[in-house]
């Protein structure tokens, strides 16, 4: 569908890749392998079967870096020619925790392609990427993160399901910490949404796994559940806001570990 915002602005939706369940299952074994080996997602397949519409458009808006990155390679090898913007929100961290001058110097060479990086974490991150990916910090902007209230909200006689709900679908989370609760609290249900693959530790019983959930589900699941719980490792950002922010904005309690 397309939405006309107003009288210079048209978005238009594609959404096929997400109908395509071999495509999408693909894509989750390539994210898996590539995160455990680089530790940063790299969504190329995604980013293949929508390059017809990317050809089309005035201007490419990658809203994470898993997106961005392919999108600025598909750029470099001359597939299209239009202007990118890249939101990043943690890969600082990446960048980090990888202690790779090859990997980084392959990800300042991208991001270089790029009209202007956005981070949604914090204005210390578009610093630190700076310095670190050797890039003028006028090329970088920090846009507060926010999440569609609209979207996300309580519904009428919304009721407090019986179980915990934990998303994460990064190498941020602490699923030890997951199983070490999911025992300690034997009478709770625990649904966790992620990816296959990977998680490493093995949760009891009382805990059901939901793989590749559009965002519809997710809702459901979050107005459905009793409370939300983010357990996070250290970050330079806080990852887990996009959970954080929805679950509350649909009034629903949110545990979350400490996290800079």
């Amino acid at each position: 569908g397309a939405v006309n915002s107003n009288k210079n602005i048209e978005i238009k939706v594609f959404d096929n890749f997400f109908q395509n369940s071999l495509l999408q299952k693909i894509q989750s074994l390539l994210y898996i392998f590539l995160i455990r080996l680089f530790r940063i997602g790299f969504s190329i397949i995604l980013v293949i079967t929508q390059i017809k519409h990317v050809k089309k458009t005035d201007l490419v808006f990658a809203t994470v870096d898993t997106v961005g990155l392919p999108l600025l390679m598909l750029k470099t090898f001359k597939i299209f020619s239009k202007p990118v913007v890249v939101n990043t929100g943690g890969l600082c961290d990446t960048l980090l925790e990888a202690k790779s001058a090859l990997y980084m110097k392959i990800v300042s060479g991208l991001l270089k392609k790029a009209s202007l990086i956005i981070s949604g974490a914090s204005f210390y991150e578009c610093r630190k990427l700076s310095q670190l990916l050797s890039i003028p910090i006028q090329r970088f902007s920090f846009v507060r993160f926010g999440i569609d209230t609209n979207y996300f909200k309580p519904i009428k006689q919304q009721k407090t399901g019986n179980y915990a709900l934990v998303i994460g679908a990064d190498l941020k989370r602490d699923w030890f910490l997951v199983k070490q609760l999911a025992e300690k609290f034997h009478n709770l249900k625990f649904v966790i949404i992620t990816l296959p693959n990977l998680i490493s530790v093995e949760l009891p019983s009382n805990c059901k796994m939901i793989y590749n959930q559009p965002i519809p589900i997710v809702r459901k699941y979050i107005r459905n559940s009793k409370f939300l719980l983010i357990p996070s490792f250290q970050n330079y950002h806080f990852a887990g806001q996009s959970t954080a922010f929805r679950g509350m904005s649909c009034a629903k309690t949110v545990i979350f570990t400490k996290s800079f």
